[in-house]
């Protein structure tokens, strides 16, 4: 009897680890083509696979984060608004998701303002104005769940920098969020091997005088 105790509490903790050891793989994976794909076509391809494994691990809230952010990468890309809001009507569903996973969570308050701003990009008139009050209330909401998340800053000086002068946007009022969105980059510790990092390099590139 001893032997099959020991065999059983054995093999418990090896499926375990087996379990998390693929969650782990196929993270590295899509965050690895992420890093080296530019295409809608692979950047599509990418945000159903965090879909996939959104669906195979149900404890975990990073892949339906990353399904939300590529797609609302993808919808940037496309011209006819219509598909463009149908991306990110997908981007939405799996942002819920990541939501109810990990509730009050500054990086998808970013996430949510990005989404935001897709939406204006697919109907600029009737939905400047109200999309971007969303937006920036998003980002503050961000900034208030955690000061240190360098992604509120980024997106919110970007945004401003964008933004027509004549509408409060433009390189100076942009300047104070980017320097800080630098310092908070700079300071930026990940508390696991998945966490978000994008925003650090298109930020450099602005400061440098780049678009």
């Amino acid at each position: 009897m001893k032997p099959f105790v020991f065999f059983f509490f054995l093999v418990i903790p090896l499926a375990t680890f087996s379990q998390e050891t693929r969650y782990e793989k196929a993270m590295k994976e899509q965050l690895l083509a992420l890093d080296t794909t530019s295409s809608n076509e692979g950047l599509t391809k990418i945000a159903m696979a965090f879909e996939r494994i959104t669906r195979a691990d149900t404890s975990q809230w990073l892949p339906a984060y990353y399904a939300a952010y590529v797609n609302v990468m993808v919808s940037f890309n496309e011209n006819d608004p219509v598909r463009k809001d149908a991306i990110l009507d997908k981007a939405e569903e799996m942002l819920n998701v990541a939501k109810s996973r990990k509730p009050n969570e500054s990086e998808n308050c970013v996430v949510e303002a990005f989404l935001y701003l897709g939406r204006i990009q697919a109907y600029p008139m009737e939905r400047g104005m109200e999309y971007s009050l969303r937006a920036n209330a998003e980002l503050d909401r961000a900034i208030s769940l955690n000061p240190d998340n360098p992604r509120a800053y980024y997106l919110k000086g970007t945004t401003i920098y964008y933004t027509p002068e004549q509408f409060g946007g433009g390189k100076d009022n942009a300047m104070p969020y980017l320097l800080k969105a630098k310092e908070k980059f700079s300071q930026f510790s990940s508390p696991s091997a998945f966490w978000p990092s994008w925003g650090k390099e298109h930020l450099e590139s602005i400061l440098k005088g780049g678009q």
